[in-house]
């Protein structure tokens, strides 16, 4: 018997799973933390409590009784994509990892390399706070030691592998996120930007397909993981293409929508038309691309929320009961309309300087009131992307979905009456480290086509959207939409 292990990186929960070629898990298992929010539009977390919830989980799961660990045959991993991590020359961090797409630092850099363009005539990929070449430049910028030291540069996927093999890589769709200092098209480092930007190429890590088996887990690795030495590692790829793999993406026209601390949609598609509105790149099938759709705040919404209600709404059995008060309550709140912009938006309006706003608030609304004003805002905001993405002729009839969230059936209920579209839940909800593990099995041979990932899950239930809500919500969104743009403005002038 075989097994291959996945891990995922995800914001707020790392997980790992064992499996079996057939997708069959052994065990899994799962440790929270917290996102650093140290200045406003900043998200940070430290890489060393990352690797020490790896070792952790990874020893956890070979400590079974019906495991042997050098039956380990392949490891895959995952995470948050893209993210800044400067390493030194001993693989420690110099500083915390800047996250992706939910830290808006690098608002003066984005001008300056769009500056940098026009000059030149140049056009490509619009730069956002998911791009993670102006957070490099940000640094070098803002701190000049810290860049002096750095020896490379990863991803979050990329600083997990290099712990187990001493070996620095990213994957080709996570390397996208960094242009221009990347080339989508020679698929390489683009020494002409790396000089304009000051960036020397050798901290960048080299670029691989997510399946190449980088290498081998060290010994030094194994005595802190358990994993034996010399395990083959792969180069992963980021969060949500594993979890996009793991809920059975590998046609054009599959569809997908994970409900996390963030929410996000996806298409794939065989040929791609640039849209500054969406994140647009390749997949981990060769010669597929995803058009995907992302928001700053989603699940984090409700948690915050929660803590701000008192210690008592973090419980289950409180949030159980405001969810059954919540469902009682029509469309709309009674008559409330929340931006749930509160850390910023990326797609598709990206504004970092937008906030959070709470309008038409009576002294008749209740914290249910809110709290489902707040599901129904993250719905809204799906919205929008999605037609964004039918404009450009790829929005989704039906999708499958997963996420901490497909646990709330209020949640889910909501999001198909907002937006029309049929949700898909699976049975199991193993997502990105399912993916990760799977990516693992086809590097190293156990698994021949990708489509086989399909056999990995099955349907557990099907969410309908009702008509008559859906007409109700229609209203709302009309006002969702023109109370952004009717009080940007002032959200600006707040956020300065």
């Amino acid at each position: 018997m075989g097994w291959y292990l996945g891990f995922d990186l995800g914001t707020t929960t790392s997980k790992g799973i064992l499996v079996d070629r057939c997708g069959r898990p052994l065990g899994s298992e799962a440790v929270t933390h917290e996102v650093s929010f140290p200045r406003p539009g900043w998200a940070e977390q430290d890489p060393e409590a990352w690797w020490e919830e790896f070792s952790r989980i990874c020893r956890v799961l070979l400590s079974r009784g019906d495991v042997r660990p050098e039956e380990v045959k392949a490891i895959g991993c995952s995470g948050m994509m893209p993210t800044v991590v400067a390493l030194d020359a001993s693989s420690t961090p110099l500083r915390p990892a800047i996250l992706y797409g939910i830290d808006s630092r690098a608002a003066d850099e984005i001008r300056i390399i769009q500056q940098i363009q026009a000059s030149s005539g140049e056009t490509g990929r619009a730069l956002t706070s998911q791009s993670a070449a102006p957070k490099v430049l940000w640094l070098k910028r803002n701190e000049p030691e810290v860049f002096r030291k750095a020896c490379t540069i990863v991803s979050a996927t990329g600083f997990l592998v290099y712990r187990l093999t001493g070996i620095a890589t990213i994957d080709v769709p996570t390397a996208v996120e960094f242009n221009p200092l990347f080339d989508p098209v020679k698929l390489e480092w683009d020494p002409r930007w790396c000089c304009e930007l000051g960036i020397p190429q050798a901290i960048l890590p080299r670029v691989v397909p997510a399946t190449e088996v980088v290498g081998r887990v060290t010994p030094w690795a194994a005595q802190k993981t358990g994993i034996p030495a010399g395990t083959p590692v792969i180069a992963g790829t980021g969060d949500v293409l594993a979890d996009r793999l793991a809920m059975g993406m590998t046609l054009p026209g599959d569809s997908a929508l994970t409900y996390g601390t963030t929410m996000t949609v996806s298409v794939l598609v065989k040929s791609i038309k640039n849209d500054s509105r969406l994140l647009i790149g390749p997949y981990v099938i060769p010669g597929l691309y995803r058009v995907s759709g992302a928001t700053n705040a989603s699940g984090s919404l409700l948690s915050w929320l929660c803590r701000i209600l008192g210690s008592d709404a973090e419980t289950d059995d409180w949030r159980r009961r405001i969810e059954q008060d919540a469902s009682g309550i029509e469309p709309g709140s009674e008559g409330l309309i929340v931006l749930p912009y509160f850390n910023g938006e990326r797609t598709p309006i990206f504004d970092d300087r937008v906030r959070g706003l709470i309008a038409g608030l009576t002294l008749s609304h209740t914290p249910a009131h809110i709290y489902r004003a707040f599901i129904e805002a993250t719905a809204y905001a799906l919205l929008h992307n999605l037609e964004v993405m039918e404009e450009n002729g790829c929005r989704p009839e039906r999708v499958v979905s997963s996420g901490g969230g497909t646990r709330s059936e209020l949640w889910l209920q909501i999001v198909s009456d907002v937006t029309g579209l049929e949700q898909v839940i699976l049975d199991q909800l193993w997502g990105a480290p399912l993916g990760a593990a799977f990516l693992a099995a086809i590097a190293t041979g156990a698994i021949g086509v990708f489509e086989e990932v399909k056999t990995w899950t099955r349907p557990q239930r099907i969410i309908r959207p009702n008509a008559e809500r859906s007409r109700l919500y229609a209203d709302y969104y009309r006002v969702f939409r023109q109370l952004y743009l009717a009080t940007r403005p002032y959200l600006h002038q707040l956020s300065r």
